[in-house]
């Protein structure tokens, strides 16, 4: 009965009978064709600002190390595999042996704290528990850049201020910071809160029903948590390892500030100076940089293939709590370790920083001078802050830091919800380009977009947008992983019920899913904020004098030799994302 009440209507709209049909096809494919468009405009622009942001820049590195010049130099660009003769040089290898050897050893020992802290932290009785917890992460927001040029004023060979005190003490030890041993030491020191970070969210998680079984079967706590423990850490382990080894191997900014004497060079030192060579070799510095791709390729996939097949799933429906481990007379020996870590890593070094940005001279002819509270001035401060240099170093690196913030977590979420809540084609690209430039160091992402913007016949070269979409690019990994778990702690049911009743998707993300993860959104734009605040490698090529900002001043700074100005800089500077990073947190806390 449809069928015959449907053709009347249709002959009569067509016409006729004979061209009713026909006549009606193509406004029902055109119809079809812009609710394809409208599905997948969405990931299309995703993908395009993608593409632009990660994909091209990461291409550029690899077409420059096989030619004869860049892009945009107005060079025909020939291919070439001259370039490569560089990795064979000598110079070549010793950086990748030092880069291995400070990244390698400095991973051990970032994995060592870490995971010492976590298990402190999480599963034992230690004393001061909320004090071990914030001993932990501190150093994250104690910037590498900031870190190195403390343990510079501390530790260097001539006129290190803990050499002052050894020799002012007859204690027969002398500290040499620029030398392989140091670097690996900070390096330690600094990337210890991502191993803490990683193993104590495991503990958090591990469901103790093994360790139960092997203490009914007899065995100690010791022995439990050695033969089961561990090895159901090592995912997590494993885990902060090579995000270690992959931070360590991609820094520049700790050998190079360190490395006064320049007798250590690493991949990223070596691919710097290239560059700055006169004349410069931008091609086969693009080529060492395809080294250290290399390397983290190969690294990854031995992580991969070490868990393979293994079985580390803790989390089930049961409920128990895991037992806490009784430190017994040790509980204040561990506490005790844990204060020194929290000296060396942040008091220290601040004490450093402050003393040199009071002190109107650098030299220091005995310990005792250092307790010459008269002697302190903030001239240095006060000369630091009234030139133009620092305004707009100041203006400059707010307002990176804002707009990468708000605009990477608004791109990021975007990004997340459709590769999570959507069946759209390419959201897997979506993902897939997301993650990338976790493999790609720094020092290599700032060359590509250096390059591609060059090529690239927009004006935004020299301006405060090119940095800002460098940093959103640099962090998409962090930012888009912080949404997705933001954004799979709220059901999609939720959501979709208001879309059945009759909501718009757009008007159900905005009354329902948005205000659910405001706390979420906000960790995020904080957290963006902060590396945006601390990122230096990245910029490296991009800054101007007009679009300077603190990480470069700091670092100009020290290489001129102006110590106290960089310290100046820096006590500041620590203060203020201290200051951002506690009022954060704070708010965080009373908005979930």
């Amino acid at each position: 009965m449809s069928t015959a009440v449907r053709a009347p209507d249709l002959r009569r709209s067509g016409g006729g009978g004979g061209s009713g049909a026909p006549g009606a096809r193509p406004g029902l494919a055109w119809g079809r064709v812009l609710n394809v468009v409208r599905r997948h405009l969405l990931i299309a622009v995703l993908l395009l600002l993608l593409t632009v942001l990660i994909a091209v820049p990461a291409i550029a590195v690899v077409v420059v190390s096989f030619t004869n010049d860049v892009p945009g130099s107005g060079t025909p660009l020939h291919f070439i595999w001259h370039n490569y003769a560089a990795l064979w040089s000598a110079d070549s290898a010793d950086a990748l042996k030092q880069s291995l050897i400070t990244s390698v050893c400095g991973s051990v020992i970032a994995v060592a704290i870490g995971t010492g802290l976590a298990v402190l932290a999480v599963r034992t009785n230690i004393r001061g528990r909320w004090l071990v917890e914030l001993t932990g992460i501190t150093p994250f927001f104690f910037p590498p850049l900031v870190g190195a040029l403390a343990w510079g004023l501390l530790a260097q060979s001539n006129a290190g201020l803990l050499n002052h005190l050894f020799s002012s003490l007859h204690v027969p030890v002398h500290l040499n910071i620029a030398t392989i041993p140091g670097i690996v030491f900070v390096f330690g020191v600094y990337y210890s809160p991502y191993a803490y970070l990683f193993v104590s969210s495991a503990l958090r998680l591990f469901d103790p029903q093994l360790e139960e079984a092997a203490r009914v079967h007899g065995a100690s706590t010791a022995t439990t948590f050695r033969n089961v423990t561990l090895p159901m850490l090592s995912p997590a382990v494993l885990g902060a390892g090579l995000i270690s080894f992959t931070l360590m191997m991609e820094n520049y900014t700790i050998p190079a500030m360190l490395n006064t004497k320049g007798n250590i060079n690493t991949l990223m030192t070596r691919m710097y100076a290239l560059m700055q060579n006169i004349p410069s070799q931008p091609n086969r510095a693009a080529a060492v940089g395809m080294i250290l791709l290399v390397v983290l390729v190969v690294v990854s996939t031995i992580q991969r293939r070490m868990l393979r097949g293994r079985d580390f799933t803790t989390v089930t429906g049961k409920g128990l709590r895991p037992r806490t481990m009784d430190l017994g007379r040790f509980r204040w020996v561990a506490l005790l370790g844990v204060l020194v870590y929290l000296v060396i890593a942040v008091v220290l070094p601040f004490l450093a920083i402050l003393n040199s940005a009071l002190r109107p001279y650098m030299f220091v002819s005995k310990i005792s001078d250092l307790f010459d509270f008269s002697t302190l001035t903030l001239s240095a401060v006060q000369q630091v802050t009234s030139t133009q240099q620092f305004s707009i170093s100041l203006r400059n690196t707010l307002l990176v830091g804002v707009l990468a913030a708000v605009l990477g977590a608004l791109f990021h979420y975007v990004i997340a919800y459709v590769t999570t809540r959507t069946k759209v084609h390419g959201r897997g690209l979506a993902r897939f380009l997301a993650i990338v430039p976790i493999g790609i160091p720094a020092l290599l992402m700032g060359m590509g977009f250096l390059w591609t913007w060059l090529y690239i016949p927009l004006p935004i070269y020299g301006t405060i947008a090119i940095l800002v979409l460098a940093y959103i690019a640099r962090f998409t990994p962090q930012g888009f992983l912080s949404a997705t778990s933001v954004l799979g702690a709220v059901h999609a049911d939720l959501e979709d019920s208001a879309v059945v009743s009759g909501a718009s998707r757009v008007g159900a993300v905005r009354a329902i899913t948005a205000p659910l993860m405001r706390g979420g959104i906000a960790s995020t734009v904080l957290l963006l904020f902060l590396l945006s605040m601390r990122e230096l490698t990245v910029a490296l090529f991009l800054f101007t004098s007009k679009t300077v900002v603190f990480p470069i001043d700091i670092y100009n700074l020290w290489l001129a030799g102006n110590a106290s100005a960089a310290a100046a800089i820096s006590a500041m500077y620590s203060v203020f994302l201290l200051i951002v990073t506690l009022a954060g947190l704070k708010w965080l806390r009373g908005a979930v």
